[in-house]
């Protein structure tokens, strides 16, 4: 009875043992991204790491990207590269020297915005344009004219940044940081 009990404890510590070990590997995988490097983007005090909304401020706006790697380094750069891509939450139609347009329907929304890329991040520069005016720059200056309807509170692009290796990804929806530049009355519809 004696050999058996023995016997016994050494398989519930083994069992034991095991858990633990299995525990412990299932905690470095997490905590170091399957040995891959963990990508984000900094841009002020906010940090991305999967998806997020920022509202573009008039003047420059830094995004700097970072990298921890499963050594826990963090000196080494892996570069990126950017897209800026239509919100399809938020698509809309707009018409283009009277031709119908669907934003998401546009290839390369990088055009209407002053990007300036650099090895770690890039630097947007935001004039306080309204969406007619960066439509207008990706379209060479022809006239843009939106549908009634749309919600200009909404982000309507997504900085698409990736990693250099491809495995990893951050979507950061913009706002822009519009201001009323002027009010119109109209003078019949005023009663006094």
């Amino acid at each position: 009875m004696k050999k058996n009990a023995g016997k016994a404890g050494k398989i519930i510590i083994f069992v034991i043992i095991a858990i633990l070990l299995v525990g412990a590997i299932g905690l470095v995988i997490r905590f170091t991204n399957n040995g891959n490097s963990v990508f984000y983007v900094e841009v002020g005090d906010e940090t991305y790491s999967k998806e997020g909304e920022y509202v573009l401020q008039t003047g420059e706006n830094r995004f700097d990207t970072w990298y921890i790697y499963s050594d826990g380094s963090g000196n080494l750069h892996g570069g990126y590269s950017l897209s800026v891509v239509a919100d399809e939450d938020n698509d809309f139609w707009f018409t283009v020297d009277g031709a119908d347009e669907k934003l998401s329907l546009v290839e390369d929304l990088s055009k209407g915005f002053d990007i300036v890329k650099d090895k770690t991040g890039f630097t947007i520069n935001y004039d306080g344009s309204s969406i007619e005016d960066i439509l207008s720059r990706i379209y060479d200056g022809k006239e843009i004219v939106l549908d009634d309807g749309i919600d200009f509170n909404s982000t309507f692009v997504k900085l698409v940044i990736t990693s250099g290796d491809g495995k990893n990804s951050v979507e950061i929806g913009l706002y822009l940081d519009v201001h009323v530049t002027g009010i119109e009355l109209d003078k019949e519809g005023i009663i006094f």
